[in-house]
């Protein structure tokens, strides 16, 4: 079995640990804010504080997918959920309500999911992996860089090494750094300048225009016009891709 680390002790990385752990796996989760798991849902809606979840004191809605898995991998976590009062949400018997023509069908039900205050579903997920054997959760740990293999390091100024390794020769200039608070998160971004206007085989160029549809987000795209300005390289090239405009594998 294999040891893992899991970077993230929000929901998603809860339940990945907590299945992982379930698997046979040694895993060690990382988690930034330093508060311990309160002992009761109510608790937490009163006292826990998690400063790295802008929303933890909304209504959180579990996607569909998601409340499937629980049920299936993780049906102890679904009880405690269910016994804390989270809400059902039918999400065809909504639309039913609205829309009498909307016949029902099998399967319908696989649509339906749940909701509860986001400080309920991460007391009752961070209480079930505190209790596993074999999953370890550090919190108040900060992680400042990864290593990908003895003495490589790979930290923010690696970056132009990394892009010169995967396409040999491409000419590429930093332009500098940029710090951006997006949402709640603030990004340290590295801004090059890709001096050769041949990209290699199985890749191109992604015009400012496709970037408006492939889900750049207005602000990342805001900080790539701020940094290049006028210094981006002839034909319109501002950031580069490996995947097609429409595949996006």
């Amino acid at each position: 079995m294999a040891e893992i680390i899991v970077l993230g002790g929000g929901i998603c990385g809860l339940a990945a640990g907590t299945l992982l752990a379930r698997d046979g796996h040694e895993v060690t989760l990382l988690e930034r804010d330093p508060a311990p798991v309160p002992a009761t849902p109510e608790e937490a809606w009163e006292n826990w504080e998690r400063d790295g979840v802008s929303q933890f004191r909304l209504a959180h809605y579990l996607h569909l997918r998601g409340s499937h898995v629980i049920g299936s991998e993780l049906p102890d976590v679904q009880e405690a959920l269910l016994a804390a009062d989270a809400a059902r949400v039918d999400v065809i018997g909504r639309l039913a309500a609205v829309l009498p023509h909307l016949d029902p069908e099998p399967g319908d039900a696989r649509l339906a999911t749940h909701t509860a205050r986001r400080t309920t579903l991460e007391q009752i997920f961070g209480k079930t992996a505190d209790a596993e054997p074999r999953l370890e959760v550090r919190r108040g740990v900060t992680v400042e860089s990864l290593l990908t293999g003895p003495g490589v390091e790979c930290t923010p100024g690696s970056e132009l090494e990394a892009l010169r390794s995967r396409w040999p020769g491409l000419d590429a200039r930093p332009l500098g750094r940029v710090e951006r608070t997006l949402t709640h998160r603030a990004l340290t971004l590295e801004i090059f300048a890709v001096e050769r206007l041949s990209p290699p085989d199985g890749a191109r160029w992604v015009t400012p225009r496709e970037a408006e549809t492939l889900g750049i987000s207005a602000a990342m795209q805001a900080v790539l016009r701020h940094v290049l300005d006028d210094r981006t390289p002839p034909g319109g090239t501002s950031w580069k891709s490996s995947r097609s405009p429409r595949s996006r594998r």
